[in-house]
């Protein structure tokens, strides 16, 4: 599973404008403080930056994983096709806290804790195992998409 538990700031950095642009590491953060999404690119050869303005594109907080496009019948602003000009800035996240956090996942996050904490060593007979199957099961439940 590759998603944010906690709120944190992520940042994306593209070479150009695909069709859309799918923000991984969901849920998207929906609480007022940590709504913000600002996507900034390289105007030209000179290196100069702009914002742009949030009116001229959409964000789907409700796709998993979020998803930002143009307007209807809007289009991408012209820039520079070049190494990392484009970057999206966005929160991602379930809470402030771990008590946000599922309890399939905290209670896995403890499974592999007390897993690891009995197999200390870097290698041996015990330690070559997968993932423990309880875990696996508590993780499997929290799947979705082709995110796991």
């Amino acid at each position: 599973m590759d998603e944010a538990l906690v709120h944190q700031q992520l940042v994306m950095r593209l070479d150009g404008f695909p069709v859309e642009i799918e923000l991984p590491r969901p849920p998207m953060a929906s609480a007022q403080a940590y709504t913000a999404v600002s996507v900034t690119y390289t105007l030209d050869e000179t290196g100069a930056t702009t914002t742009l303005p949030s009116s001229q594109y959409r964000v789907d907080r409700d796709s998993t994983p979020g998803v930002i496009r143009t307007n209807y019948g809007g289009a991408w602003p012209g820039h520079i096709m070049d190494y990392n000009s484009i970057s999206v800035t966005w929160w991602a996240g379930r809470g402030d806290s771990g008590a946000s956090v599922p309890q399939g996942v905290r209670n896995a996050i403890l499974m592999l804790v007390g897993f690891w904490y009995e197999r200390r060593l870097a290698a041996d007979a015990g330690s070559i195992n997968e993932v423990p199957f309880g875990v696996r099961a508590l993780l499997d439940a929290q799947r979705w998409g082709s995110y796991t």
